[in-house]
């Protein structure tokens, strides 16, 4: 087994990052024992997964019966994690609906992965990723809604930084679903790379909105 070359190993090294950067944060969530958090920590666990699945997917050739294979698995991770971030937006907004919330995105999530499914084995190919980007546009505009709507009537810097991070992701998941971009820095590079330093600059983001979250709350009871 060999190392792959570029823009492959740098799509590997990327996802590292992210898988890093999600990590940490699940650390951080680790003693706040509400239901955001929790829901935030299946979130970045979803993530992280992922992401360490994709580290290793790009950092080595395989053979294609094993790619394959994580074809299948890896957007299990991928529709979870897009799913539980549109109920981390209803529980934070609108706790009271936190369970409907649940329901309707867990439901949402297991028809997004059928249609993976459906697609990846008709086409066997990357066609099946229409289904995926589809379904995290939706979830994506309806958390920028949630959070946005809070912003505006709250006026609180966490719903802001929140907000900004969807904000870079929109950008993000149009560079990946074009698939067509590739550009020298040094090296090779590809739309991947460029998706998963975005999807870095969302996690931070991420993070900083939940400690200031914290802030806020911690303002409050005192």
């Amino acid at each position: 087994m060999t190392f792959t070359a570029p823009p492959e190993i740098f799509t590997s090294i990327s996802d590292l990052f992210c898988a890093i950067a999600a990590t940490v944060f699940f650390f951080i969530l680790l003693r706040d024992k509400g239901t955001v958090a929790r829901l935030w920590k299946v979130v970045m666990c979803s993530l992280a997964i992922s992401s360490y699945i994709g580290f290793t997917v790009h950092l080595l050739d395989w053979n294609e019966s094993f790619e394959r294979v994580v074809w299948v698995i890896l957007p299990v991770f991928m529709c979870i994690a897009c799913s539980m971030f549109s109920v981390v937006s209803v529980s934070d907004v609108f706790p009271g609906h936190t369970k409907t919330a649940l329901i309707v995105f867990s439901s949402m999530c297991v028809l997004s992965y059928a249609g993976l499914l459906a697609l990846y084995f008709a086409y066997r190919g990357s066609k099946f990723l229409v289904v995926y980007t589809f379904y995290a546009i939706i979830c994506i505009l309806f958390s920028a809604a949630m959070f946005g709507y809070s912003f505006i009537k709250t006026k609180k810097k966490s719903y802001l930084l929140y907000l900004l991070g969807i904000l870079c992701e929109i950008p993000g998941g149009i560079v990946q679903a074009k698939r067509d971009i590739y550009f020298t820095l040094i090296w090779k590079m590809d739309y991947n790379t460029v998706y998963h330093m975005v999807l870095l600059t969302t996690i931070i983001f991420f993070i900083a909105g939940y400690l200031q979250s914290r802030k806020e709350k911690s303002a409050e009871n005192n």
